[in-house]
């Protein structure tokens, strides 16, 4: 069965995510490719490694997006995605793509759908979202509440297009609100994690400080501002701390970070319990400690055995932080259980063997969920505070038809109420 399998990845990296499954297809001997029209900005190593061909792509599409000599690039570039497609078409029979990200803007899909391939679309955080809980909105322009309708409309709309033809759409529980129809759990499927570049091991230079990582790539949603006054209050309390933040270097700098620290802090306000840079720590037996309000996410993720992470509410950030620094068995013990996790379930090869499950129409029944039976409605990067002064705003001016969503009288109940209490 699993030699019959052909899969193409595209379009889009997430911290790894799609170069890492390519690895697990590439262990498990099943014919794949993965191409991208851009290289991530953080310099994954899949970057270094890509073909002459899928180099020229990049640069033809870099062009385009950047409107340099606008028709000629835009014309090269539509052409080589049809190209692309076509030459897809006749060699693969399983396309995974990221984000709404299909060859043609989805309107490839009922060709697609046509020779009956399978199609798989995954998301991540602010691709499916709403974007009235995003806090990527809450910030800068004051209220900016014809932008964030406009997104959320836009967003919701795109939905019936792929999961009209989509024959498995994978997100985390906490973003679905705008969905339908039965959903696979992207925690249950995984994030496949090992790095290619392997960090050379050095000592720790301070013995005597707790060396604390924190790697923000959007402060003010990560809570940087809140992580930054608690350390600097525990500091003046005596605590020695070595605390490093680093944002937007390369991976590989990254990694050796990593392997210098003794715990993380990934973020304050997460709607997702082990995130790309959480399950990096991991795999180097670093705990980390994530802050969300997620409070039934034991109850709606159906695993004996959630990823392993410090996860706690906003308010008691601090007392985590000092729970870390003064309990080294619990410290220790987390990172032992994060990277037993990672270097297991989430092995590449584990994950492409979930893929390959539903390639072939073989789901395990505690994958699937109904996104109208979630709980969580607090979203990403922000206090509940701040989310429920921008939703009073939001729902006031644009009304609650705005929330898009009519599909789910009950989670809409559940918005109304929040702003109401």
């Amino acid at each position: 069965m699993i030699k019959k399998d052909k899969i193409f990845i595209g379009f889009f990296e997430t911290a790894g995510y799609a170069s890492n499954l390519q690895l697990g297809f590439n262990k498990l001997g099943v014919k794949n490719v993965f191409i991208t029209f851009s290289k991530h900005s953080f310099e994954y190593d899949i970057d270094k490694k890509q073909s002459i061909y899928i180099k020229y792509l990049q640069f033809i599409a870099d062009k385009h997006s950047k409107k340099k000599c606008f028709y000629i690039f835009t014309i090269l570039h539509f052409f080589n995605k049809i190209i692309l497609f076509l030459w897809a078409l006749f060699n693969y029979n399983t396309f995974i793509f990221f984000n709404q990200g299909s060859f043609l803007n989805n309107l490839d899909l009922p060709i697609l759908k046509f020779f009956k391939k399978k199609i798989i679309y995954v998301f991540f955080g602010s691709a499916m979202r709403p974007p009235y809980v995003n806090g990527g909105y809450f910030y800068g322009q004051k209220n900016n509440y014809d932008q964030v309708e406009i997104l959320s409309r836009n967003i919701y709309k795109s939905v019936d297009k792929f999961s009209q033809y989509a024959n498995y759409i994978i997100m985390p529980i906490s973003i679905s609100h705008f969905m339908s129809t039965k959903l696979i759990d992207l925690v249950q499927i995984g994030f496949p994690m090992e790095p290619i570049t392997q960090v050379k091991k050095n000592k720790k230079k301070n013995f005597n400080h707790i060396v604390i990582l924190h790697s923000p790539s959007l402060k003010k949603q990560k809570g940087t501002d809140i992580i930054n006054k608690i350390i600097s209050e525990l500091k003046a309390e005596g605590y020695k701390i070595d605390y490093r933040q680093i944002s937007n270097l390369p991976n590989v700098e990254v990694l050796k970070e990593l392997d210098q620290c003794d715990f993380v802090i990934d973020q304050v306000f997460s709607d997702y319990p082990m995130a790309g840079f959480a399950t990096e720590a991991a795999y180097y037996s670093k705990p980390a400690i994530v802050g969300g309000y997620y409070e039934k996410m034991n109850s709606d993720i159906k695993m004996k055995e959630l990823p392993p992470v410090y996860y706690v509410d906003p308010s008691l950030l601090k007392i985590a932080i000092i729970k870390m620094i003064e309990d080294e068995h619990f410290r220790k013990n987390l990172g032992k259980r994060a990277k037993k996790f990672v270097r297991n379930y989430y092995k590449p090869e584990n994950v492409a063997k979930r893929y390959l499950k539903l390639a072939n129409d073989q789901p395990e029944s505690n994958w699937i969920f109904n996104p109208k039976d979630i709980s969580y409605i607090y979203g990403w990067g922000t206090p509940k505070k701040r989310l429920k002064e921008f939703l009073k705003g939001y729902i006031k001016e644009k009304g609650d038809a705005a929330l898009y969503l009519d599909h789910s009288p009950k989670i809409k109940q559940r918005f109304l109420d929040f702003i109401n209490e």
